[in-house]
């Protein structure tokens, strides 16, 4: 004779098999950590895991290209990135991809990257200021001078005081940088 009392009892909510979406989840929760304490290769690891689980979560290879590039390893980053971007269009991934070539200093194949993201209502600014920092690192001078025309002309946003401090800085002129940025500072920290 079979009883109910020779059953055991589960209790659903701790010992029910967790769901893909819930390991991935902790998996990239556990990466991120990793990251943040500076254990890479096992932020690697866990990252590479999730994306067994759920190979079309833009966000693990978001994660793991974020590693990949604190590590150095620019072409996995890279193509993380472009996964990340191909899974969803969200702009900061297309940032990424352009930020990477600009961490490398491949300031003339960064450039057109950051241009494409110019008119972003979220990132445009930025994506302006790279623009110029592209070109003034690349050693395109005369470009970056023409920059800070319009610039200089258009709507002061944060793009107008960090480019003119980056010229500053750019050709040693630290006491007017230091203008700039606290310009920049006294308008936009808030």
């Amino acid at each position: 004779c079979h009883s109910l009392a020779q059953e055991p009892v589960m209790n659903s909510t701790t010992d029910a098999p967790s769901t893909n979406a819930e390991m991935v989840a902790d998996l990239l929760s556990k990466s991120a950590q990793d990251l943040a304490d500076g254990a890479l290769d096992q932020a690697i690891r866990e990252a590479s895991l999730a994306l067994q689980y759920d190979s079309h979560n833009a966000p693990a290879y978001e994660l793991r290209g974020s590693i990949y590039a604190q590590k150095k390893l620019w072409d996995k980053a890279e193509r993380d990135y472009t996964s990340a971007s191909k899974i969803s269009p969200d702009i900061a991934y297309k940032y990424k991809l352009a930020e990477i070539k600009f961490l490398q200093k491949d300031y003339d194949d960064a450039r057109p990257r950051f241009v494409a993201l110019q008119g972003d209502e979220l990132l445009g600014d930025l994506a302006v200021y790279k623009v110029f920092l592209c070109d003034l690192l690349g050693g395109h001078e005369a470009l970056s001078t023409k920059e800070l025309g319009p610039l200089d002309q258009a709507e002061k946003k944060p793009s107008y005081y960090y480019n003119h401090a980056s010229w500053a800085l750019y050709h040693g002129q630290r006491a007017e940088a230091d203008k700039w940025f606290d310009m920049a500072e006294h308008l936009y920290d808030n």
